[in-house]
């Protein structure tokens, strides 16, 4: 097994991808290590610009700080902002979460779903692949808007799946 670093956070970064009619937006969190955790945190309310404030305020304020937990920090995160919880603040907190459930994984070597516990459903783990882009469901409903093949079967589902897997951003 890879020997588990303890995670220090170099920087973070976000960036807009164009869906059509609003943007997707990817939280890029960099590790000292040059280890980079993503999420996507979508808003899906027209408070888009508020979001990105809240994700900077967040970002500077994990700037530099040591993750050993991510548990402690969304849990200090939460204290700290929980008179404007639920609504952006509780958004920009996830987003770092997922974001560095994602480092913790690429860190330890080992998938999310076992630092999480472990499988929760006896379905494919296709299903995990793609559970967190909103890129499926546009693909599906609105695929006509983005000018992209829709998606009709599992089987188009599945390419899809392989194409997201294989995106890259670069926090820089």
């Amino acid at each position: 097994m890879k020997q588990v670093n303890k995670i220090k956070i170099k920087s973070f970064n976000y960036y807009r991808v164009p869906a059509g009619w609003r943007n997707w937006l990817i939280l890029c969190v960099e590790s000292s290590d040059g280890i980079f955790g993503y999420s996507e945190f979508t808003d899906s309310n027209g408070s888009e610009a508020t979001l990105l404030i809240a994700v900077n305020e967040i970002g500077h304020l994990l700037a530099s700080q040591n993750v050993d937990s991510v548990e402690d920090v969304v849990i200090a995160l939460r204290k700290k902002y929980r008179q404007s919880l639920p609504g952006i603040m509780f958004k920009a907190i996830s987003a770092f979460e997922n974001a560095l459930w994602d480092l913790k994984s690429k860190n330890s070597g080992r998938p999310i779903l076992t630092l999480l516990g472990g499988r929760i459903r006896e379905q494919d783990i296709e299903y995990f692949k793609c559970y967190w882009s909103h890129c499926p469901t546009t693909r599906i409903r609105a695929s006509r808007h983005i000018g992209m093949k829709p998606i009709l079967n599992y089987s188009d589902l599945s390419v899809l799946g392989k194409e997201i897997s294989f995106l890259e951003f670069n926090c820089g």
